[in-house]
């Protein structure tokens, strides 16, 4: 299951091809374009990323934090602030360093100055992800799926990592394989199969010298 980013922000097409980057990137992502359709989707759903402009109407930003504050207490929010609204508050002498500190206060992650290149957002909104985000996520192989015998698969298919440097976790992100020789492999984990560490040190090759 993908994780879900919701983009709050008036009607733009900037945000319009950051919701197609998203998607595209292996996210779920959903674009309202108000703050009241952004409670709804709020109330409906759990999102691992909220971002949001500063200027979004019917809701405020503002009101939409608070929400999120006390009802999505565990989702990261940004804020985006356009170079207009920037120059709007410079005119009114409002200080852009005290508002980033005041929205931080009430919740935001970060807050994002202009519009950042699209592709850097991609990668920031990847660098909010922990590894607890990418496990509660994984869905595990069906056993209508499963295959234990030896497998013929090129090399290049595969990453090498040590056995000394496998750890355990609460669910395996990916399918584990053994090569035996011959381009063989046998399939010890599956994808979203627990296990623990000692299920791995019995493979080590010490054991059988």
């Amino acid at each position: 299951m993908a994780l879900k980013v919701l983009i709050a922000a008036p009607e733009n097409d900037y945000f319009v091809k950051v919701v197609s980057a998203l998607n595209d990137a292996g996210y779920e992502a959903t674009y309202a374009t108000t703050g009241i359709d952004a409670q709804i989707l709020l109330g409906q759903n759990k999102y691992f990323h909220i971002l949001m402009a500063y200027e979004l109407k019917q809701h405020s930003a503002i009101t939409v934090m608070k929400f999120v504050k006390f009802n999505c207490p565990t989702t990261r929010l940004s804020i985006t602030i356009s170079n207009e609204t920037i120059k709007s508050l410079e005119l009114d002498n409002q200080d852009l360093p005290s508002i980033k500190s005041k929205l931080t206060l009430m919740g935001a992650f970060k807050v994002l100055s202009g519009f950042t290149e699209i592709p850097d957002l991609v990668s920031y909104i990847d660098a909010q992800q922990n590894f607890n985000d990418i496990v509660s996520n994984i869905k595990t192989t069906p056993e209508s799926e499963r295959s234990d015998g030896p497998e013929v698969i090129p090399d290049e298919e595969f990453v090498e990592i040590p056995i000394e440097h496998f750890f355990s976790s609460a669910k395996n992100i990916f399918d584990v394989f053994i090569k035996i020789g011959g381009g063989k492999y046998i399939k010890i984990l599956h994808t979203g199969d627990q296990f623990d560490q000692n299920q791995i040190k019995k493979y080590n090759p010490k054991n059988f010298s």
